[in-house]
């Protein structure tokens, strides 16, 4: 195993302690994905196939922690993600891109007030927890949100607005037409490992490392989400208006009928 993997699957376990403050469903799936990756590494070499097919279930099993997350904090519309359903599961991290490219925006739009926004870990409510800080430029003091992604936009923009130009940027740089197709391509890939087509059976000649240790940094991600709105979440607190319009947006792109699917992500 490279230093590379090696490297990517310590970074997991820094998060095992807020794991373990987390309850019923969302402390199991995130507990499990750890495990298909720790899995995937001892199969590498064996079973590459089988190891990035564990790599995948890692990442669907956090995206499943973070949907029960919602649900458990009552988020509008998280009722509606079907943690059964692997197009649902493997839309998940494409919101916690969107969510990177508007941190990318936001630093250089503010670059004269804050420098690089940082994640650290904290404790609240009795628990392991992820927080947010900005540090301000030219002194030794710092905006920490709290919690740390409830965030207001003020202008013209609201973050529905917001959120559905990235994932349309993101689709069409990507040469996909929505949102539904990019997560169709993305999880019809699992198939793909297992099965046989009229051409052969499956097969992994090269690049099965860099796929785990990619994966070791999707599940990264959205254990990260995680720290980030569970250990805060509560009946007497804030819910993220973020996270409400990625909810949002991803209802509309998979829930609506088929000819509205591209509209719903177009501004």
């Amino acid at each position: 195993m490279g230093s590379y993997l090696e490297s990517a699957l310590a970074n997991i376990s820094r998060h095992e302690q807020m794991i373990d403050g987390c309850n019923g469903r969302v402390k199991w799936a995130a507990k499990n994905a750890v495990f298909h990756l720790k899995m995937a590494a001892e199969l590498l070499h064996v079973d590459p196939l089988i190891s990035a097919f564990r790599a995948i279930c890692a990442e669907e099993e956090a995206a499943t922690a973070l949907i029960f997350s919602l649900k458990r904090l009552n988020y509008e519309g998280a009722s509606k993600i079907q943690f059964k359903s692997h197009q649902d599961k493997q839309a998940v991290i494409f919101f916690i891109h969107a969510m990177r490219e508007w941190v990318n925006d936001f630093k250089a739009e503010v670059s004269q007030f804050f420098s690089d926004a940082r994640l650290y870990p904290t404790e609240v409510n009795g628990r392991h927890a992820v927080g947010i800080y900005l540090p301000l430029v030219n002194t030794d003091k710092a905006v920490h949100p709290i919690p740390p992604l409830s965030l207001n936009v003020q202008g013209n923009s609201s973050w529905d607005e917001i959120i559905n130009r990235i994932v349309a940027k993101k689709c069409d740089s990507d040469c996909f037409i929505g949102l539904k197709e990019y997560v169709e391509k993305r999880a019809n890939f699992r198939n793909e490992l297992l099965y046989a087509t009229d051409k052969g059976i499956p097969s992994w000649k090269v690049g099965a490392e860099e796929f785990v240790a990619n994966q070791c940094g999707i599940v990264e991600a959205l254990l990260f989400s995680i720290g980030l709105i569970d250990p805060w979440g509560g009946k007497d607190k804030d819910r993220s208006p973020i996270v409400e319009s990625c909810i949002a947006v991803f209802l509309k792109s998979f829930r609506l009928p088929k000819k509205a699917q591209v509209s719903a992500i177009d501004v």
